[in-house]
C-alpha cells in the first residue's frame, strides 16, 4: 500500500507483520490534535449508509416462495450482523480512536476540500460515518466530485457525497448524462449550480441497479417455487397411484 505524501508527513508509519493477512499494514502515530470520539459519535458512525443497507437488501431474497430457501435470516438481523462484523473487523484502534478521520481530514486539506487548519467538525457532523470510512475511499470520492461533478463547492453544499464509493459516483454521473442527454461537461456545470443534482443522479443509478437486482431475485425465487411445486405434485401423484409406497 502506498500512502499519500501528506499522510506520511502527518503520520510517521511503522510497518508490522499482520498475522491475518499477507503483506504489511501500518500503525499511524496520532497527531497531538487528534481527539478521541465520544461514544455517541462512534455509535453514529456505525449506522449503515443508505447504499450499505440497500446492498444488503439486494442480497436478501425478494420473494421467499419456496420453503426450501436456506436464507431465512430476517433483514434487520442480517444488517445488524453485517455492521457488527465490519466494526469488529476494523477494530477499536483502527478508527474508533479517531485516527482514520484525522488521516482523512489532513488528506482533504491536501486536496483543498477542507481549508488548512480546519477541524472538519461541520463535515463530520453532516456525515458521522467519516470516522470509519477509509481515507482512500473518501479522497477518491472527493477527487472525482471535484474533477467531474461540479467542484469543491458541491462537496461543501453536500458533504454526504463523500459517503459514496468512487464507482457509485461515476455511475451516477453516467446516469445523469443519459437522463439529460447532455455531455459530461454540461452535467458538471449543472451539478455546480445545483449540488443536489449529483446526489439525485447517484441515488437514481443505485435505484436502477436495485430494480434490476430485485427482478433477477424475483425470477430466481419464482423458478425455485415452481420447481418445488412440480416436485411436490409429482410426489403426491406417486402416492395416490401407489398408497403403499413410502416415496
Amino acid at each position: 500500500m502506498i500512502l499519500p505524501r501528506i499522510l506520511l508527513q502527518a503520520f510517521p508509519v511503522v510497518p508490522y507483520e499482520d498475522s491475518t493477512s499477507s503483506g504489511l499494514k501500518y500503525r499511524r502515530q496520532l497527531s497531538s490534535r487528534n481527539v478521541m470520539p465520544s461514544e455517541a459519535a462512534i455509535n453514529d458512525a456505525r449506522e449503515p449508509l443508505s447504499w450499505e443497507a440497500a446492498e444488503l437488501q439486494m442480497a436478501t431474497p425478494l420473494l421467499k416462495l419456496s420453503e426450501r430457501d436456506p436464507d431465512k435470516l430476517d433483514f434487520n438481523e442480517r444488517l445488524a450482523d453485517k455492521t457488527g462484523r465490519e466494526a469488529s473487523e476494523l477494530g477499536s484502534t483502527e478508527w474508533e480512536d479517531g485516527s482514520t478521520w484525522e488521516a482523512t481530514r489532513l488528506a482533504l486539506e491536501g486536496i483543498q476540500v477542507l481549508p488548512t487548519g480546519s477541524d472538519g467538525n461541520q463535515m463530520l457532523s453532516a456525515l458521522p460515518q467519516l470516522l470509519r470510512l477509509t481515507t482512500e475511499t473518501v479522497v477518491g470520492a472527493a477527487e472525482l466530485v471535484c474533477s467531474r461533478g461540479g467542484g469543491p463547492g458541491v462537496l461543501e453544499a453536500d458533504p454526504r457525497l463523500l459517503s459514496y464509493q468512487p464507482d457509485q459516483i461515476d455511475q451516477g454521473l453516467s446516469f445523469l448524462t443519459t437522463m439529460t442527454a447532455s455531455p459530461e461537461a454540461v452535467v458538471a456545470a449543472l451539478c455546480a449550480k445545483s449540488p443536489a443534482l449529483l446526489a439525485a443522479g447517484i441515488e437514481g443509478s443505485l435505484q436502477e441497479k436495485a430494480v434490476a437486482s430485485a427482478l433477477e431475485s424475483a425470477g430466481t425465487a419464482t423458478s425455485k417455487a415452481s420447481t418445488a411445486a412440480v416436485v411436490d405434485a409429482s410426489t403426491a401423484l406417486k402416492r395416490l397411484r401407489n398408497p403403499n409406497s413410502g416415496g
